[in-house]
């Protein structure tokens, strides 16, 4: 078939549809011998691989946003496990201050019964020098 009869045998094809040029091929429409028949077989394996070309560019273009996704989460997951860190160690400092804190009220606890002590024996102590005198 020369070159431009062939270009529009594909046109018609195009023009056609696959479904409705599988079921003419089924129903032997383009016959079992003739030149058609091995062109439009040959059609409908170009529409096939072009459908699993696509598919399969679809599929890569997910891959490739799930990965891009995934690796979106992994730098969020590491600002949030840096910052519950960060809070961590704050945490700490603080328990540390209140500590700190909590020793030297009990010190200074501590040093004012000893006062009021120091303090009720002088008085006594005082009492009885100046009932003795």
């Amino acid at each position: 078939m020369p070159t431009e009869a062939h270009a529009r045998f594909i046109a018609q094809l195009e023009m056609l549809g696959e479904k409705e040029v599988r079921y003419r091929l089924m129903t032997n429409v383009y016959g079992n011998v003739s030149d058609h028949k091995p062109l439009v077989e040959e059609w409908l394996q170009d529409k096939e691989r072009e459908r699993t070309t696509a598919s399969q560019a679809e599929s890569l273009s997910l891959a490739r946003a799930a990965q891009n996704d995934a690796s979106r989460a992994a730098a969020a997951a590491e600002r949030a496990a840096a910052a519950t860190e960060a809070a961590s160690d704050a945490a700490t400092r603080q328990a540390a201050a209140a500590e700190n804190a909590n020793t030297r009220a009990t010190i200074a606890l501590a040093i004012s019964i000893v006062s009021i002590i120091v303090t009720i024996v002088i008085a006594i102590i005082g009492f009885r020098y100046a009932g003795s005198h």
